[in-house]
């Protein structure tokens, strides 16, 4: 059951990028689907396994544009494994901290990716930044937030389920 979650986990982002190109949005701000799963996973299942997907997922986001293939995979890997990291060292419990730590590594994530695109240009780069870094992490984080809140209050009922079950096979 693990194998199909994360192949339906790799399907999701290459659909994600066919049905949502990278066409310019209203205002500039878009929720970065890739970052948004690999900030995720970091966040449930620590560093390691966090900079494998993020790599993976990174490279599977950008299939399609050979001149940023290597950096989503770089990127995706640095995002899931400080998620990851800032999980074990942080208590992300209150839903305003994890809300922090997501926006805030996901605005460092996207600052760099953003030196990528625009190139050395402080200008051009402080235009995009604040027209649409700022807004696209907190947009980013916020569905993080929500996705993790839903997973956090669905996962209890899953434990008791499968609980319940063992009770009714022991005799």
């Amino acid at each position: 059951m693990t194998y199909l979650r994360w192949l339906l986990l790799a399907i999701s982002i290459v659909f994600y990028r066919v049905w949502f190109p990278d066409g310019p949005p209203p205002l500039s701000i878009r929720l970065d689907y890739e970052f948004l799963v690999i900030a995720l996973v970091g966040l449930y299942r620590g560093p390691t396994v966090g900079t494998i997907a993020g790599w993976c997922l990174g490279f599977l986001g950008s299939a399609y544009d050979p001149e940023v293939l290597g950096w989503s995979s770089l990127l995706g890997s640095m995002l899931g494994w400080s998620v990851g990291m800032l999980k074990e060292r942080l208590f992300l419990e209150y839903p305003l901290s994890r809300w922090l730590v997501l926006w805030g590594v996901l605005l460092i994530v996207k600052s760099a990716y953003m030196l990528f695109a625009v190139g050395v240009d402080p200008g051009l780069w402080l235009s995009s930044f604040f027209a649409g870094g700022l807004a696209s992490a907190g947009l980013t984080a916020t569905a993080g937030l929500v996705v993790s809140l839903l997973w956090e209050r669905a996962r209890p009922r899953v434990k008791d389920a499968a609980l319940a079950s063992m009770r009714e096979d022991t005799p």
